[in-house]
Order: structure tokens, then C-alpha cells, then sequence
């Protein structure tokens, strides 16, 4: 038996975190790694651990693939092109994993689906990016366009590859 016993407290209840338009905005740029030159950088990962962490979510997205990646990947191997499905692309880091990546061509094609139609300029931001530090293309394709229009989709790809490797039809 305790001489002074200990006073219950009640629980207190969290507040749901509030967060403000700012910071939802904030997160919708795609951010490169050393993009300002006033802030000293500092990693947090090598690249060996981030590269470990980029090859387990592309393993889970190569078992998981979406039905228009699996509709536009048996198109490309009908057609006999050459691609790699879900390629790295380091970003400090952090990482990109691109859809359909044409090594000869210097090229990355992405399968948007529903939710892209909020984040286009995350994904403009991501594209510039792409262009400058590893000198890729990318080309956006929807879902519906893999489905609805398979033989423009089609010519589009075969007009990108050809543009990309420097022969013009």
C-alpha cells in the first residue's frame, strides 16, 4: 500500500493534425536533390541504401502490375522493341521508378491512370528533371488511351522511338 498514491490522470485526446493548403502544395513539386544552391545538403542514405530500397518497391511494382502496363507491354513485345519495365533513376536520396524505360532511346514512356489528374505539375517537375540530369524523354500516356486506342497508341510509340533515335519518318 502506498502512503501518497499516484493521482489517475485522464487520457488526453489527440487533435486530428491539421495541415495547412501550404504544405499540401508544397509536397506537389517534384523536388531535385541539390536544387538550391543556399542549402547545404546532407544525405541521410548512401546510394547502396537507397538503391536497396528502390529495388524492393520495384520488385512489388513489377508483381503488381496494372492492367494498362500489361496491355502496352504486350504491344511493345509484338512489336519487338526492346524495353526495361520500372527502372531506377536516383535522385539523392530518394528515387524514380519510370514505367517503360527504352535504354537505345534515351526514353521513358508513363502510364498515368486516374491519379496523375492532380499531381501534373509533380509530374512536369519530374519529367524536367529526368531530361536534365540524365538527358531521358518521357512521353505520358493515359490508361484509357492503352484501352480505348491501342492502334494510336500504337504509331505514337513507334513515332516517339524513331524521333528519339534520331530517324524520322
Amino acid at each position: 500500500m502506498l502512503l501518497f498514491p499516484k493521482p489517475k490522470r485522464k487520457p488526453k485526446l489527440r487533435k486530428p493534425l491539421k495541415r495547412s493548403r501550404k504544405a499540401i502544395k508544397a509536397r506537389a513539386k517534384f523536388k531535385a536533390h541539390g536544387d538550391n544552391p543556399f542549402k547545404n545538403y546532407r544525405r541521410r542514405f548512401t546510394d547502396y541504401q537507397v538503391m536497396v530500397r528502390a529495388e524492393i518497391s520495384r520488385q512489388a511494382r513489377l508483381r503488381n502490375p496494372t492492367a494498362a502496363e500489361l496491355a502496352f507491354a504486350e504491344m511493345l513485345d509484338g512489336m519487338r522493341i526492346l524495353y526495361e519495365r520500372e527502372k531506377i533513376f536516383l535522385n539523392g536520396d530518394r528515387f524514380i521508378l519510370a514505367d517503360f524505360y527504352f535504354k537505345a532511346h534515351k526514353l521513358v514512356i508513363e502510364l498515368d491512370g486516374s491519379a496523375h489528374d492532380d499531381q501534373k505539375k509533380y509530374d512536369a517537375g519530374r519529367d524536367a528533371w529526368l531530361l536534365r540530369v540524365y538527358k531521358v524523354r518521357t512521353i505520358r500516356l493515359t490508361n484509357e488511351m492503352v484501352f480505348k486506342k491501342p492502334v494510336e497508341v500504337r504509331i505514337l510509340a513507334i513515332k516517339a522511338l524513331n524521333m528519339a533515335s534520331g530517324a524520322h519518318l
